[in-house]
């Protein structure tokens, strides 16, 4: 029975077994292809109007949490 650690490739009728090598060399392949696609996704213009909003959201609750301390003044002047 072949293991994960054992799988075997058939190339060109050779029986030629992965070594830690290969599985590394796989490894890296698909962490740049994940890499490149998590840029890819950051810049595009459908991430743009979210991202936007997510950084200024910030300055948002600043003017809320004024205006709020602002009408408390006004009341307790009243």
């Amino acid at each position: 029975m072949l293991t994960f650690s054992r799988w075997v490739l058939h190339l060109n009728g050779q029986s030629k077994t992965m070594d830690y090598g290969t599985w590394r060399g796989l490894f890296t392949i698909v962490l740049l292809v994940l890499f490149i696609a998590i840029i890819f996704w950051s810049y595009s213009r459908r991430s743009k109007k979210a991202f936007d909003e997510a950084a200024n959201s910030i300055f948002d609750e600043d003017q809320k949490s004024e205006s709020v301390s602002q009408e408390s003044e006004s009341k307790k002047d009243e």
